[in-house]
């Protein structure tokens, strides 16, 4: 009876094992498609995938179930009863189909209907001058890749910090200056941490010589695990080809603007072309924006020096910096001082026709031709007398902007990976031409209507290929050689920070968060664009911290500066006011004799507060000038009030003419820019 039934039931164990085992093999191979990274396969290698992992189970099934000897003898027996299974099988067949199908292709009609899912957010971050094409270019590709009204991906793009800031925070967890971590000890953590913003799947900076020197700093630094320490958590960054370049060019006004003293366009050196314009008496000066935080400038420094050595100041670069750090043109970057000029201009002023200003080609062409420089920036084109000619030399630096994958340790997942890809092809495409770059190669593309546009009676080169950093040797070997040769051409005057730090703080500015928060960013920044070796110290006041008890913190090298930088993020809010007058007086008498500068960073007080403070402000500045001699005092209002508010007012007044920076509706970059120039030159 056994024997009867046996081969039969055999059959059908061996069947029913088939089919359990196309179930399994069937859903496992469902799962490794859409839950891991064959995700990013096209459709015709997920049903390969599927086909062979489905076929690969078949096979073993029968293989291991098969009597017989032989391979071959096997594999025919194999494929008879695959053919019987799919006789007798084939309503599952169709029905796993159909099954799969509805998981495929019902949540797009569903989408399509209303109910969208959740897009990939990619986080890009470039240098301050490409922020607003950048943002141009990644609205039009979330548009180009929305489906049923519903977005597959967003880009958020956003402006990076300054270089030093932005190599700590690929080095340390995207954190922000001042962070106290033991370089020694994985798992110290600090009481307190700031992150920079979000931490970036892309970074665009402005050349490849600042995304190299960035990523050997952070390689060069611990071996902490993300586990162990997440602020220590080094990213990989993945550099990539060219987004398209962008030559620096030499822009000037209307008045300015004599193509009969230029040689031929983007073949002369920068040397020669100041020269012709110097001697004619068309310029008097050259104005570049902040190297501390503006990459194209910093760049440009170097041919800079060279160019104005040869005749315009001679000697060494320290008289060059001074040249450029005193002109009446200052900002921290390219555009917002681009956007000052659309200021001035609505304001009905003249501009100042005898300055010449370094720039990106692609932002000046985007000023003249009226588009978005940034935030808050006025828009359209300027006026005839306020727009710029650009003048093109051979030495001045081509910025290639290179696409850097950022991956960090936890975060870099499949879905990520491709989508990051995805952008980057489509970036590839030449899609920043319409948004002013130049091709790989430096060519004007026919779809650069931006940049086409300054060709209304100017020459605007059909070429201009990117090369390497030139200027003075040792000076553009390296983004370091860079950095300290524009350090070294800047003195190393003591500076000394007094914070108020009363109730008072803890208020919101106009628009913004509170004022304290913006003092910190100011103090922040300060600190970091004193040369290493200056003295450096921070005050911080109210009537509860008081000036007379020494320096919160003090440095004097690269080594200690994170203290200061550590301090003043740990400042909080605390007692009344305590008043400006004696505050200073109190941090004045813990400074050494000697030149150096005292930078005051408050919201203003009440007069209640100061009483009788135009004699008080008298006294103090004669005290201090008997004591002192070499002290500068700079108030900087962080808000609301500004230098006509008393009692700063009176106070600025005793002390001579510019001891108040009053801009308190400005950038941060732009005031600590107008600060450093003060405290270097003032």
């Amino acid at each position: 009876m056994s024997s009867e039934g046996g081969p039969d039931r055999r059959s059908r164990g061996r069947q029913e094992l088939t089919v359990l085992g196309f179930a399994v093999a069937l859903f496992c191979a469902f799962l490794g498609v859409y839950g891991g990274r064959l995700l990013s396969l096209p459709w015709w290698g997920q049903a390969l995938f599927i086909a062979g992992a489905v076929g690969a189970f078949f096979g073993a099934v029968a293989v291991m179930t098969t009597g017989g000897s032989g391979v071959w003898a096997k594999v025919k027996i194999v494929l008879a009863q695959v053919v019987g299974v799919v006789k007798w099988s084939w309503p599952g067949i169709v029905g796993a189909a159909v099954v799969i199908s509805g998981v495929v292709l019902v949540p797009p009609l569903v989408t399509a209907n209303g109910e969208c899912g959740k897009p990939v957010d990619l986080r890009v971050v470039t240098d301050a001058e490409n922020v607003a094409p950048l943002a141009a270019a990644a609205q039009r590709y979330v548009t180009e890749k929305s489906e049923h009204g519903c977005r597959r991906v967003t880009v958020d793009v956003a402006g990076d910090a300054p270089t030093d800031e932005v190599k700590n925070g690929f080095a340390r967890g995207w954190t922000s200056p001042g962070i106290d971590l033991n370089d020694g000890d994985c798992t110290s953590l600090p009481a307190r941490a700031t992150l920079l913003g979000s931490q970036p799947d892309v970074w665009i900076p402005a050349d490849r010589t600042v995304a190299e020197g960035v990523r050997q700093y952070s390689e060069g630094g611990g071996t902490c695990s993300a586990k162990q320490n997440p602020l220590r958590a080094k990213a990989d960054l993945d550099i990539g080809g060219s987004v398209g370049t962008s030559p620096v060019v030499v822009g000037v006004f209307g008045d300015a603007d004599r193509q009969d003293l230029a040689g031929d366009q983007g073949r002369q050196s920068l040397t020669a072309l100041l020269h012709v314009f110097s001697a004619d008496q068309v310029l008097n000066s050259v104005a570049r924006p902040s190297p501390d935080t503006s990459d194209s400038a910093l760049l440009a420094t170097p041919v800079l020096h060279q160019a104005l050595r040869s005749g315009w100041a001679g000697g060494d670069r320290e008289p060059v910096e001074k040249i450029l750090d005193q002109s009446r043109i200052s900002a921290g970057d390219a555009a917002s001082m681009l956007c000052a000029f659309r200021d001035d201009d609505a304001a009905g002023k003249n501009p100042p026709g005898d300055v010449a200003v370094i720039v990106p080609e692609d932002l000046l062409a985007r000023y003249d031709h009226g588009d978005v420089l940034g935030t808050g920036c006025r828009s359209g084109p300027p006026s005839q007398k306020w727009r710029l000619f650009p003048y093109y030399t051979a030495d001045l630096p081509a910025l290639d902007h290179p696409f850097v994958h950022v991956r960090w340790p936890g975060e870099d997942t499949a879905r990520r990976d491709e989508a990051v890809a995805a952008f980057r092809k489509w970036l590839d495409g030449g899609e920043l031409a319409r948004e002013g770059l130049r091709t790989v190669s430096g060519k004007l593309a026919a779809g650069n209507g931006v940049v086409r546009s300054l060709r209304d009676g100017h020459v605007v080169p059909d070429a201009m290929p990117p090369h390497h950093l030139r200027g003075d040797a040792g000076c553009v070997g390296s983004l370091q050689e860079v950095k300290d040769c524009y350090a070294d051409a800047r003195p190393a005057y003591p500076l000394s920070l007094l914070v108020d730090v009363s109730g008072s703080m803890a208020n919101p500015v106009t628009k913004g968060g509170p004022r304290l928060g913006r003092a910190q960013d100011l103090a922040l920044r300060i600190v970091g664009d004193v040369r290493p070796t200056a003295p450096t110290s921070l005050f911080l006041f109210s009537a509860v911290t008081r000036p007379e008890t020494g320096p919160i913190a003090s440095s004097g090298n690269e080594a200690t500066r994170p203290d200061v930088q550590a301090a003043i993020q740990r400042a909080v809010t605390n007692g009344r006011d305590l008043a400006l007058t004696t505050a200073i007086e109190q941090a004045a008498g813990r400074l050494h004799r000697g030149k150096q500068t005292l930078v005051v960073l408050t919201d203003g007080q009440a007069a209640a507060t100061n009483r009788d403070g135009a004699a008080q402000a008298r006294g103090l500045a004669g005290r201090l000038r008997a004591d002192k001699p070499g002290l500068r005092l700079l108030i900087v209002p962080t808000g609301p009030g500004d230098c006509g508010a008393e009692p700063v007012a009176s106070i600025a007044a005793t002390f001579g003419p510019g001891s108040c920076i009053g801009r308190p509706q400005a950038a941060v970059e732009d005031l600590v820019s107008l600060v450093m120039a003060d405290v270097f030159w003032g």
